[in-house]
């Protein structure tokens, strides 16, 4: 997996497909927010349908991997 460039973060929308926090790669159903770090990073909340019954909400930021639980890098 690649870190996430600004632009990736940028043109994050409903409907892209995304690793979330377990690595399983799930569809974005809901913006949640959007802003910057204090250093100036941009980032991007997003709701993930989990299964039939429950969501995800995971943050991407930018020169980041994605966040999932385990990962070492």
């Amino acid at each position: 997996m690649k870190r996430f460039s600004k632009e990736d973060i940028e043109n994050i929308k409903i409907g892209d497909i995304l690793p979330n926090c377990f690595g399983q790669m799930k569809e974005v159903t809901k913006i949640t927010f959007r802003g910057k770090t204090p250093k100036g990073k941009l980032f991007v909340g997003v709701r993930q349908q989990f299964s039939d019954n429950s969501t995800l909400t995971n943050t991407y930021t930018e020169g980041k991997y994605p966040p999932i639980i385990g990962s070492t890098s």
